[in-house]
Order: structure tokens, then sequence, then C-alpha cells
């Protein structure tokens, strides 16, 4: 799954949200559109978040 994961590239991630026509979404929703585990989603946000690409918003227990 890692090598998967390393193909996709951090703007495809951003897509979705770009093309998604939500405010916010999900780490589950994003892992479906991308087919890899909701665990290396939540890897990919967080370096997204940390390089100022992403903001994250606590919405109850999940993170969006």
């Amino acid at each position: 799954m890692t090598e998967q994961r390393d193909r996709i590239r951090d703007e495809e991630i951003l897509a979705i949200f770009n093309n998604s026509g939500e405010r916010f979404l999900t780490a589950p929703e994003v892992a479906a559109e991308l087919n890899i585990t909701r665990q290396a989603v939540n890897t990919r946000l967080k370096q997204l978040e940390t390089d100022g690409k992403l903001e994250s918003k606590s919405a109850g227990s999940r993170a969006i």
C-alpha cells in the first residue's frame, strides 16, 4: 500500500477538495475517492496541513 500512497500526488488530493463542492470532507471520503486506506489518507492530510496546503477542523470525534 505504501507504493500506491506514494504515487498519489498532493495535487490529486487537493483536487478532490477543490472539485467536491463541499466545504469539508472527511478522511474516509477522501480515502474512498483515492481507493486507499483511511490511515494512508490521514498521513497525507496531516502532511498537507503541516505544509500549509490544507486546514483541518475538528467536528465531534472526526477531524475534517
